[in-house]
């Protein structure tokens, strides 16, 4: 995922970054239709049948969470990476800048050819410096949406953990009225984790959208990170 994303933020162009950011920030954990299957297979009519063991499908409901909650993380560390990397660019950008300057103006009065490859040099400079604010405005969004990502994934796998354990616990007992109104707070729990997760994940979206359509096209010069 990482790497999608370095190889579309480098495009001489946003369509690529865009087509990322669209298939990125989207929840597709499914979580109405894994507890609308799962309290299916709860049923004691039901999960007898073979394949429907309640507690491995909860295990590999948590496994695809906690892929997911791992590859996010990942992001975010990728791009605290890049600010950083950007943030040296500009201030070597900023210091060459300060010194053609220097050299512009002791040679205004000096040959004619010197001060214009002088000021050429200076509008090369700043063109590269637009360029690395541009990248640098929408990697600060993303650093900024990444967290509440991150802490909604996190709600949701210790709310898929405790309906792990309360599953497993449920399966041990013998019409135990209590642990049946535990698993469905857990279900409840669950639900509603995504849908606030849902909510942060569309949010993040439209903020890095935004960010790109502010910034315009990143220019066509190169910068590797």
């Amino acid at each position: 995922m990482a790497e999608e994303f370095v190889s579309a933020f480098h495009a001489t162009n946003n369509e690529k970054l865009v087509e990322f950011v669209h298939s990125y920030y989207v929840n597709n954990l499914n979580s109405p239709e894994f507890c609308s299957a799962l309290q299916l297979r709860l049923n004691p009519t039901n999960n007898q049948q073979p394949g429907n063991n309640p507690t491995l499908i909860a295990q590999n409901f948590l496994q695809d969470i906690s892929r997911l909650h791992s590859k996010h993380l990942t992001m975010e560390m990728k791009l605290i990476t890049m600010e950083k990397k950007l943030s040296k660019q500009l201030h070597s950008v900023a210091v060459s800048k300060k010194l053609y300057s220097l050299l512009f103006n002791a040679a205004a009065a000096g040959p004619v050819l010197f001060a214009a490859v002088g000021r050429w040099r200076r509008s090369v400079l700043v063109k590269r410096e637009t360029a690395l604010k541009k990248r640098k405005e929408i990697v600060d969004r993303m650093i900024l949406v990444a967290r509440p990502i991150v802490t909604g994934l996190d709600s949701i796998v210790n709310a898929a953990r405790g309906l792990e354990v309360e599953i497993k616990s449920l399966s041990e007992a013998v019409d135990d009225g209590e642990k049946v109104a535990a698993v469905e707070n857990c279900f409840e729990e669950l639900l509603q984790n995504d849908e606030k997760y849902n909510r942060v994940i569309n949010c993040a979206k439209e903020l890095v959208l935004q960010s790109i359509v502010l910034v315009g096209n990143k220019g066509t010069e190169h910068y590797f990170l």
